[in-house]
């Protein structure tokens, strides 16, 4: 009789053990526990909807931003050209310096890649975007702020390729961290809707450059333009900081926080 009670205590061990994984045990269907269950899943793959529109709202406005400012560039190059540029040179000389000042830009689109992918990596999503945004804003607003080639002579070109170098290298990282920071804080299920939206946003900033910069021409006239008026899109460029501010101080990296726990549960499943 001993040794029989003994046998039954040791088969009973590992039901007392697994008691939450048995599909008999009454926890496991406990309405209380199911919805706890429930609740952590729901919190686990999707964020509340007020932070998730948050975000994305983040994500595309500093998209709208970014690309406004490199298109008001473009089409104030004729403008540019003749302030930043020496005087008195024949036909449209000035006009296509602006031009290369403007593609050179795009030479420093794959290393700003580059460099945010491994800060997105290394740091977190959130780090890469919002500091792709203040590298924009940042030479945007000084491009405002420039001086002309009648007041420094050459160094004007100068100051103006480094900034533009600066607003390449932040807009090549900044489209793909803005993609990456939005899809990974959309449900799994609207993936594409989400990127769609980045996407979009790009052209929605095109346009708006181009919209402030025919209103601009059209307000002011040929004079006030070239004295101080093409300096009032880039001023207006310091805009871009404002879903930098509310990405570093209002959002978590709540991508990170739910990598962490899918791989404890892959370890605890493991063990």
């Amino acid at each position: 009789e001993g040794c029989h009670r003994r046998r039954h205590h040791q088969e009973a061990r590992p039901l007392v053990r697994n008691v939450d994984d048995d599909d008999d045990n009454p926890r496991r269907h406990c309405p209380r526990s199911r919805s706890r269950s429930r609740t952590r899943r729901r919190r686990r793959r999707h964020p509340k909807k007020k932070k998730k529109w948050a975000r994305l709202l983040a994500g595309v406005a500093g998209n709208v931003l970014e690309w406004y400012d490199f298109a008001v560039f473009g089409y104030f190059s004729d403008v540019l050209g003749d302030v930043f540029f020496p005087p008195g040179q024949g036909g449209h000389r000035a006009v296509v310096e602006s031009f290369a000042v403007f593609g050179g830009a795009f030479i420093m689109r794959p290393v700003g890649g580059v460099l945010m992918g491994y800060v997105g990596d290394k740091y977190g999503r959130k780090l890469a975007l919002q500091s792709s945004i203040f590298l924009m804003a940042f030479p945007t607003f000084a491009m405002g702020c420039l001086p002309s080639y009648a007041t420094v002579g050459p160094w004007a070109i100068v100051l103006l390729a480094s900034v533009r170098l600066l607003q390449g290298l932040s807009v090549g990282g900044q489209i793909m961290s803005s993609l990456v920071f939005t899809v990974e804080s959309a449900p799994r299920h609207q993936w594409g809707l989400y990127a769609s939206f980045v996407m979009a946003a790009s052209d929605v900033g095109t346009w708006m450059g181009g919209v402030v910069g025919y209103g601009v021409r059209k307000a002011l006239t040929p004079e006030q333009l070239l004295n101080w008026g093409w300096r009032v899109p880039f001023l207006c460029g310091i805009l871009a900081s404002a879903s930098g501010i509310y990405l570093k101080f209002y959002c978590d990296d709540d991508d990170d926080e739910e990598e962490e726990e899918e791989e404890f549960g892959h370890s605890g499943a493991e063990g």
